[in-house]
């Protein structure tokens, strides 16, 4: 019996030292470490033009236009065009002059006057914006809108007209670039 309790005290000397050896292994290995990767980055102002729709032109005395802006006249027939503008950020609006595109005569050499405009129309915070571009007795003129603070998504109304002393008969086609600029 004796010899039964030795066989079984060193069967479990051997399993605690195995127990313990195990344990302080475990012990004795290196602790994980971490590392933290920071990312930063600055994303400007973007804008996207969509949904054109395009104005039509009409008569009125010697006066060819796509409709009343800025309080100015409106022919018959005649409708503005408009665009779609969704910035993520501040912009600045502009508008150019009208450009004559295949017209079967070209108004913009004898004019005396013509012009080019858009206003914001919607209720968001643009609403009400206006910009301009005007030749008139020689001398042309823009006026840009400055910043609009967004983010928005505003519908831009564009009219045109072209002043003349003599409307000749012909088929007209004029284009207006509007720009705009992220801040």
């Amino acid at each position: 019996m004796r010899k039964i309790i030795q066989k079984s005290l060193t069967v479990v000397a051997i399993a605690t030292t195995s127990i313990a050896t195990t344990a302080s292994g475990a012990l004795a290995q290196a602790a994980p470490t971490d590392a933290t990767v920071n990312f930063t980055g600055t994303v400007g102002s973007v804008c996207l033009f969509s949904n054109t729709v395009n104005g039509t032109l009409g008569q009125d005395g010697s006066f060819l236009s796509s409709g009343g802006f800025f309080g100015g006249p409106t022919s018959p027939g005649s409708a503005p065009g408009s665009v779609d503008l969704d910035c993520t950020g501040d912009v600045s609006i502009s508008v150019g002059l009208p450009q004559d595109n295949g017209s079967t005569t070209d108004l913009i050499p004898t004019a005396n006057n013509y012009a080019a405009g858009i206003e914001v129309l919607g209720t968001g915070p643009a609403s009400g914006a206006t910009a301009f571009s005007e030749f008139f007795g020689g001398t042309p003129f823009s006026n840009a809108t400055g910043s609009l603070f967004g983010p928005f998504s505003e519908t831009l109304e564009v009219g045109m007209n072209i002043n003349t002393s003599f409307l000749p008969e012909g088929a007209y086609n004029y284009n207006v670039v509007v720009t705009a600029i992220p801040q």
